[in-house]
């Protein structure tokens, strides 16, 4: 059940979101980063990163799907958020 559940998370964060806003999303989301977190580790400045996690936020609420992602993209995408969150 666990794993339908982020797969389907997943499938509409890949369906909505650029690369980048795929990363800030997640790291926010699911690791807890802030902006200046994950300014950091992206290289870039908090304000920027702060843009792309409020653009990101509307678009994943609005879920108006804007790419088609491919299943396998979308299984091994589910599967290793998986074993990165859950240290498997």
């Amino acid at each position: 059940m666990r794993t339908e559940s982020v797969s389907v998370a997943m499938m509409v964060v890949l369906q909505t979101l650029t690369p980048l806003e795929r990363v800030v999303f997640v790291l926010r989301k699911a690791f807890g980063y802030d902006h200046v977190e994950n300014a950091a580790l992206l290289g870039r400045n908090a304000a920027a990163v702060r843009q792309v996690s409020h653009r990101a936020r509307e678009h994943v609420s609005t879920r108006h799907p804007r790419y088609k992602p491919d299943p396998r993209q979308q299984r091994d995408a589910t599967q290793r958020f998986l074993a990165g969150s859950c240290g498997s």
